[in-house]
This record gives structure tokens, C-alpha cells and sequence, in this order.
């Protein structure tokens, strides 16, 4: 029974070494958006599924049987886009036998992109000496179109600009409208801030206070409004969301002291909102 039993284990570990790595171990990826705006985040999803007995460590380098996520970035034909000084994960990941992980990533921190059009992602993990592909996943960098713009000088700090403009993207059958902060003296991009899904009846107003605050007015819906304030230095202040008033045309309106509050329209009230606006809040060199 011994010998059996014994001769049983040894035949189990001859099938398990018989078997590629890349059939015990599965890795795949999904963007967030197939089209983005220069200078917005670019979020990915990698999922790694482990069917073997084992443990793998992703990203620990003490780990002697440790795994490596692999991920680069092509743009246009042949052009690998260069790293950033950065590791690709932040901290280890541990996935145990029959568990599935999923990694999150924001390809922009991780790689130093130049130019517009079409970009291809490839993901995959390199365990026992084997690259196991997550396949490939296509993405175009447009730069949307340019509604409305203009350029300020900064009261903090004193003699500061920046550009600032409206843009619009269409995606999932639908269009959202985005607003850019640039210092084109200092070659820097501030932020691409994504302020929801846009409705062109009434053009969005693009205002700046006495604070140095960038304030946004849009039509969300056909029947809401949504005002966003960011400071110029990329950090978002508020959003509230409103509806029109019968017969006034909403508008930004600013005081004798330089502060600007909507007018034309009312407390929102209504179906509950589910869209968040995502924001990337970090400096990027500009191409």
C-alpha cells in the first residue's frame, strides 16, 4: 500500500510537470476605455487565474519560486514605449492555489507616453522560465475636440498661466466632456478631469475666479446641469449637480469680489446620479 501510494504522488508530479504552465496558469486584461483623451489616466484590469497546487508571488524578489508580471505598451508600429522610473506593482501579489487575482493598473504612471493614435497593450507572466501571454489589447489616444479655451495669469503663484480648455470625446454611444489644464511655459499638464457625459443644447460656460478656480457649467442631461470647480493647480473643489429654471438661461455669474456662483437654475432634484467623474490629479510631462 506504501509503494502505491508512493508511486501514486510520484505519477501526480510527472503529470503536473507534463503540463505547460501556460494551461495551469491563465492571464488576461481589460482596458477601461479603448479611446482616451491625451493625458487621461488609463486604467487596465489584469486577471491572473492559478489552477495549479502552488503559490505564486508576483513582484517579491526574495520569493525563489516567484512569478513576473510583464507589460509593455506599442505605439504605431514597432515603437515601444519607454518605462517609467517606477516598479510596476506597488506591492507583491500573492495568489494562492485555485485563487484568481486582479492586478489594477494606470498605464500612464507606468510609462512615459509621446503621441497620439494607436497604441497596443500586451500583458503576460513570466513563471519557470515560461511566458504565459494575456494577449493583446488595442487603444487610440485622440485629442478630442476643442470647445471652448482661454489662458489666465495666476494671482498664487504671482505671474503663474495656464491653459485651460474644454474638450469632448465620444465613447460607449455616448459623449463626455473633459477639461485640460496646461502650463505651456513649464511644458506640464496638469490634469485631464473627466466631467461626466455632456448634452450640447446649451454650450458648457468656462469661467475663472478671483481664487484662481476654474469653474465648469454643462448640460449633463436634458434636464440637469452639472457645475465643476478645480483650482488651477489640478486639485477638484466641488460638484453639484442642478436643474433649469423655466425662462433664464443658465449661466456662471461672477460678483464685485470676484466669486462666481451659477444662475438659471435650481437645487437638483430627480433620479439619483450615478456617474462619478474620474480625475487624474498627478503633474505628466507633455510630449
Amino acid at each position: 500500500m506504501k509503494m502505491r501510494g508512493a508511486l501514486g504522488y510520484l505519477a501526480a508530479g510527472l503529470l503536473l510537470a507534463a503540463v505547460p504552465a501556460g494551461a495551469q496558469i491563465e492571464v488576461s486584461s481589460r482596458l477601461e476605455h479603448d479611446r482616451v483623451l491625451m493625458f487621461e489616466p488609463i486604467r487596465v484590469e489584469v486577471t491572473v487565474q492559478n489552477r495549479t497546487g502552488l503559490t505564486l508571488r508576483l513582484g517579491d524578489p526574495e520569493a525563489e519560486d516567484g512569478a513576473t508580471l510583464e507589460v509593455d505598451v506599442e505605439a504605431g508600429r514597432g515603437e515601444y514605449l519607454a518605462r517609467r522610473d517606477r516598479p510596476l506593482l506597488d506591492e507583491p501579489v500573492t495568489i494562492g492555489p485555485r485563487q484568481v487575482a486582479t492586478i489594477r493598473l494606470e498605464l500612464r504612471s507606468l510609462f512615459r507616453f509621446r503621441q497620439q493614435g494607436p497604441h497596443t497593450l500586451r500583458v503576460g507572466l513570466r513563471w519557470d522560465d515560461e511566458l504565459i501571454p494575456g494577449g493583446r489589447r488595442f487603444f487610440d489616444i485622440l485629442p478630442g475636440m476643442e470647445l471652448a479655451s482661454f489662458r489666465a495669469l495666476l494671482a498664487d503663484p504671482p505671474g503663474a498661466r495656464r491653459t485651460v480648455s474644454l474638450r469632448t470625446l465620444n465613447r460607449e454611444r455616448m459623449e463626455f466632456l473633459f477639461l485640460r489644464i496646461d502650463d505651456e511655459r513649464e511644458d506640464l499638464c496638469y490634469g485631464v478631469f473627466n466631467l461626466g457625459t455632456a448634452v450640447r443644447v446649451f454650450p458648457p460656460v468656462l469661467r475663472m475666479d478671483a481664487a484662481d478656480r476654474i469653474h465648469v457649467l454643462h448640460q449633463s442631461a436634458p434636464a440637469r446641469f452639472t457645475h465643476s470647480i478645480i483650482e488651477a493647480s489640478g486639485t477638484p473643489v466641488g460638484l453639484t449637480y442642478y436643474n433649469p429654471m423655466g425662462g433664464v438661461r443658465p449661466e456662471l455669474r461672477e460678483d464685485e469680489r470676484g466669486a462666481i456662483e451659477p444662475v438659471g437654475v435650481r437645487p437638483y432634484s430627480g433620479d439619483p446620479i450615478v456617474e462619478r467623474p474620474g480625475v487624474l490629479i498627478e503633474r505628466r510631462d507633455r510630449p
